[in-house]
């Protein structure tokens, strides 16, 4: 016997669930959960919001007849990059175009790339499945990469790039290093906004762990890595890069910073370097940016309107540096979008 689901099946029994019993179940404001009905096996998967473009996926069930989950003909928003790591049990994906299927077993990890989120998923009866999925939005997946996108194999390139509207697969087996981090976010002892920054500290580490494979590592002896690292500390900086989020327009100075999270100037400033790979001044320089086009895509308002709302009130610079970081102006990204949607 075999069940068919479809992506929208799941989504919607997902909805109805937090709807219902979302008291019950102790869930968060960004998590949802779905518990496997008895007929149809025993288990659940349990989703979280870690924050725009970046979701987490931790499932763990073993079902009582196959399983098929397809989806097809969804929207281009749906197009997304997702890093899965198979913790136990096997399952088998096959995607249009593609002429063989694609099987994933325990202790791999796949990257992978599904244009219009199409394909189907066969999982098989008796097996305890257990799997970790990270899902990225294209546009967060290549701003982290950054530079480091050259050194990636050509169909990887091409497939960030792209903004995932070109399908690749790639997998790997999982090395000790992911392994920690795997059983970090299973077991991870923290709630509420704590355990939120935990948990996306673990999984940036699996994504930079993932990519770092096709990455020369720095022959300095002084290389920073996220893992010197106190995890106090790293909670810390993360708490600064809420709060530089959240105060766009008039942003803290670093004495206040320090300050608010108490670490030393000094700390914050090599921190961020550590952490993030680069200044504080550039990580709120990045996400104005980011938020400036979040704004072009979704508000009807001027381009000098969207200025002032990011903090930045000469509008030749603001101009510049956003072409600097997405290739074109803000108005022309504005024309850009009104042709789409024309």
């Amino acid at each position: 016997m075999k069940t068919r689901l479809s992506f929208e099946d799941v989504q919607q029994a997902i909805a109805d669930l937090n709807r219902d019993y979302r008291s019950q179940l102790k869930l968060e404001s960004n998590e949802s959960m779905v518990m496997f009905p008895p007929t149809l096996g025993n288990g659940y998967v349990r989703g979280i919001r870690l924050r725009e473009g970046l979701d987490l996926s931790v499932q763990k069930y073993v079902l009582k007849t196959d399983l098929l989950l397809h989806g097809q003909n969804l929207t281009v928003e749906a197009a997304c990059a997702s890093l899965t790591f198979c913790l136990s049990g096997q399952f088998t994906s096959t995607f249009p175009g593609i002429k063989s299927n694609i099987t994933m077993k325990a202790k791999e990890a796949g990257f992978y790339t599904t244009p219009y989120a199409a394909g189907t998923l066969e999982f098989k009866a008796g097996e305890q499945i257990h799997l970790v999925d990270i899902t990225l939005s294209p546009a967060l997946l290549l701003s982290l990469i950054g530079q480091e996108l050259a050194q990636l194999p050509q169909n990887l390139q091409k497939a960030v790039q792209s903004e995932a509207s070109q399908m690749v697969f790639h997998f790997c087996d999982t090395s000790a290093e992911m392994a920690k981090a795997l059983h970090k976010i299973i077991r991870c002892p923290y709630h509420g906004k704590i355990r939120n920054v935990y948990l996306e500290g673990q999984v940036l580490e699996l994504i930079a762990l993932y990519f770092g494979q096709f990455c020369q590592p720095c022959s300095s002896p002084t290389a920073l890595t996220v893992a010197s690292l106190e995890e106090q500390e790293t909670e810390q900086l993360y708490k600064v890069r809420e709060i530089l989020k959240q105060n766009l327009m008039t942003p803290p100075t670093l004495e206040e910073l320090s300050h608010r999270v108490g670490l030393s100037e000094r700390r914050l400033q090599t921190g961020f370097r550590k952490l993030f790979g680069t200044t504080v001044f550039a990580v709120l320089h990045s996400e104005r940016m980011e938020y400036a086009r979040q704004l072009l895509k979704t508000q009807q308002i001027s381009v000098g309107e969207v200025a002032d709302r990011v903090g930045i009130s000469h509008r030749g610079y603001f101009a510049k540096s956003f072409k600097r970081k997405f290739g074109s102006t803000p108005r022309d990204y504005l024309k850009q979008l009104n042709k789409q949607l024309n």
